[in-house]
């Protein structure tokens, strides 16, 4: 009876038996090898260089990579679950559609990337830096992050949810274009200058966040805990905070045109010399709160309490203000009340 030939190497094992299972590798390096569509099984590589290879829709199931590169491989398709790599990097490779399922990332890099459509559910990132590359249509669920960070990243239509963070920092050179960012702590971030246009911020920790001088457009906070954030010379259009915390907040020479504060704790908070026009403040507790020189033309304020604050030399051109709770300290000076409906004055000529 003959024997079954010895299959060493991973080419020998994916042309004697299409896959690869429980196979060690150690300072090898592949150049241009054909994986695609391979399932690797428990396999072990250690300092391994992965040049060019063709990676598309290959699998790998509770692998172990430490301290291996990936060149310009193609990983379109591909699928990484229970797998888990260390100190690894990864070099204009191309991931689109790739789907990585209950994996960890430890001290790895991500470079020169251009990833569509790509998921991270249930991953464990911690040290993992993603630099200068895409993101486009892809999510990331149920993920942790610890000490990471993104730079130099256009992030688009992205969803993170669920996520788990700590010390996770996006660097100014990023830009965001319709990102949801769901349950993350951010304490303490500095947003300084960036563009964050149609972001979503869900449930999120955002204490003492600095947003001066940012480009939002649509941006909505929504039950965000933000006390003691800065947005100083923001500049927003159709923003929106619902249910949000900002006491202590600083919104001076902000620009919040067509702004929405619904349900929100604003007490505390400085809007002088802020462009409120065309917004609408609706059922805010807005105790003590500044409001000095605010533009608040074409806006509704309506349902909110204003016990303690200063409301000084606002302009009000077609705004219309009902229902305030106020006390003796609410502070009016150099302010003319007027209540009216929009578009009543122009109609009358």
């Amino acid at each position: 009876m003959s024997q079954l030939p010895k299959l060493d190497t991973v080419q020998e094992k994916i042309d004697g038996l299409g896959n690869v299972i429980s196979h060690t590798s150690i300072k090898e390096t592949f150049h241009g090898d054909d994986f695609k569509g391979v399932v690797f099984i428990e396999s072990e590589f250690k300092q391994c260089d992965f040049r060019k290879v063709e990676m598309q829709e290959a699998k790998f199931v509770n692998c172990v990579f430490a301290q291996c590169s990936f060149v310009e491989c193609n990983q379109v398709n591909g699928v990484i679950t229970g797998s888990k790599f260390y100190s690894c990097t990864w070099n204009n490779c191309e991931g689109a559609k790739v789907m990585r399922i209950n994996a960890v990332y430890k001290d790895c890099v991500f470079e020169g990337f251009d990833d569509e459509a790509a998921q991270w559910a249930q991953v464990d990132f911690d040290g993992t830096t993603f630099e200068s590359g895409k993101l486009l249509r892809g999510s990331f669920m149920q993920c942790a992050f610890k000490q990471c960070a993104f730079k130099e990243v256009s992030l688009q239509t992205i969803a993170f949810m669920k996520l788990k963070t700590e010390q996770l920092r996006f660097h100014r050179d990023c830009n965001f274009d319709s990102v949801m960012l769901h349950e993350a702590n951010l304490d303490g971030h500095d947003w300084t200058g960036m563009s964050l246009l149609r972001v979503h911020f869900q449930e999120c920790s955002l204490k003492s966040n600095i947003f001066n001088f940012c480009k939002m457009q649509t941006t909505g906070f929504h039950e965000c805990d933000m006390d003691q954030s800065q947005f100083e010379n923001l500049e927003s259009e159709y923003s929106r905070f619902y249910k949000a915390r900002l006491e202590k907040s600083n919104f001076r020479q902000a620009e919040l045109k067509g702004a929405q504060f619904t349900e929100s704790n604003i007490d505390f908070v400085d809007f002088s010399e802020a462009d409120l026009s065309k917004s609408v403040m609706m059922g805010c507790s807005a105790k003590k709160t500044r409001f000095d020189q605010v533009d608040f033309t074409e806006s509704t304020i309506e349902g909110n309490d204003v016990r303690g604050s200063a409301l000084t030399y606002l302009k009000l051109k077609y705004a219309k203000i009902d229902k305030l709770i106020e006390d003796d300290d609410t502070d009016w000076t150099g302010t003319l009340k007027l209540s009216m409906r929009l578009n009543d004055d122009r109609e009358n000529g």
